[in-house]
């Protein structure tokens, strides 16, 4: 029993190699006064006696306080380092989750998987591909007709609210893998557990859905902006107004969703054919090198504004993490190696 509370002590730096420790051998009680003889306890009585007349001891008693502190400051530090780590760590798992889906977003954009592939064809089959190429080599003319006949009526507002419902769709999807995959990690980490409890998290944000709507609606408002700077000279806008500002809005649309992948057989001969057709209207428009950009630019708004409502949705894990981030703890290190230095070099 000695030698082990003279190890603790000694590991609680109260206690220096050379100090006597004073021991009390395991003996019965006296029953005349219910405690030790006193010789028993001369050993402890000597001590205190010494003590008493001793400035070392006053100067022991602070310098073993003072180490005491030291060690608990350090400990601390270690542990505020610990619990920074874990919050980067959480934090690295927001960022990795909403990342991934915003590659798949880009992946599924460039695949032409990003909107269903029926809603893609009955587009195509509105938007009419052979009638449409059959118009463009018989001249102007027929394809205004083409036009007024094609985007007559509400069909543009159709194609429109059709692309935002699909749009929207698919951003909510997104959000709620990331969403998941982040409580997921938490889920995992000591801290984190805790965090998740709220049902809230495994999903994405209630107002996600209206944010998404709101960022669609102004992308597509934003393709009449693109139209209008992309007809830059009389000749090339004249011709676009007379189609309709709107209408060729819808078939940047089209022209940004319609691709071959995802789809097998004869469905790729089509989609081909659609996409041809929507590329070499807007050429007819704008001219080659205008409906690349034009298409491109219209591309990666859309991919902008995708990934600025997945970045909302995120930002609400991160605000759980806020009131959490600890301290840098170098003040608290720095403070406690100037107290260890001073005790050093302090007599009393």
């Amino acid at each position: 029993v000695a030698s082990d509370y003279r190890r603790r002590l000694q590991a609680g730096r109260v206690f220096e190699d050379d100090d006597e420790l004073v021991v009390i051998p395991e003996q019965p009680i006296d029953p005349r006064f219910d405690g030790l003889v006193a010789d028993a306890v001369a050993g402890v009585v000597d001590r205190l006696r010494s003590m008493g007349s001793s400035s070392s001891t006053v100067v022991g008693a602070v310098r073993g306080a003072v180490a005491d502190v030291i060690a608990r400051a350090e400990r601390l530090v270690t542990l505020v380092e610990f619990e920074r780590d874990e919050v980067a760590a959480m934090r690295d798992a927001i960022d990795h989750a909403y990342a991934a889906q915003a590659e798949e977003l880009e992946r599924a954009l460039d695949q032409g998987t990003l909107i269903r592939a029926e809603v893609v064809k009955r587009w195509q089959a509105f938007i009419g591909t052979g009638e449409l190429l059959k118009a463009l080599s018989d001249g102007a003319g027929t394809v205004s007709s083409w036009f007024r006949r094609v985007f007559g009526g509400a069909d543009v507002a159709t194609v429109e609210r059709e692309a935002e419902h699909e749009l929207v769709a698919t951003i909510e999807r997104r959000a709620d893998i990331a969403a998941s995959a982040t409580a997921t990690a938490w889920e995992v980490h000591p801290g984190g557990k805790s965090l998740v409890k709220d049902a809230t998290l495994w999903r994405h944000d209630p107002e996600t859905g209206r944010f998404a709507e709101q960022a669609v609606e102004d992308w597509i408002a934003g393709l009449t902006a693109l139209v209008a700077e992309a007809g830059e000279g009389k000749r090339r806008w004249a011709r676009a107004a007379s189609l309709g500002v709107n209408a060729v809005a819808v078939t940047l649309i089209v022209t940004v969703f319609v691709h071959t992948s995802g789809l097998s057989g004869a469905e790729v001969g089509v989609a081909a054919g659609a996409a041809a057709a929507q590329q070499r209207l807007l050429e007819h428009l704008f001219g080659a090198a205008a409906a690349r950009s034009l298409a491109q630019t219209a591309r990666n708004d859309l991919l902008a504004a995708l990934l600025t409502v997945l970045q909302r949705d995120a930002a609400r894990f991160h605000a759980v993490l806020d009131g959490l981030d600890p301290r840098d703890p170098a003040e608290l290190r720095d403070a406690a190696d100037a107290v260890r230095s001073e005790l050093r070099g302090w007599r009393g």
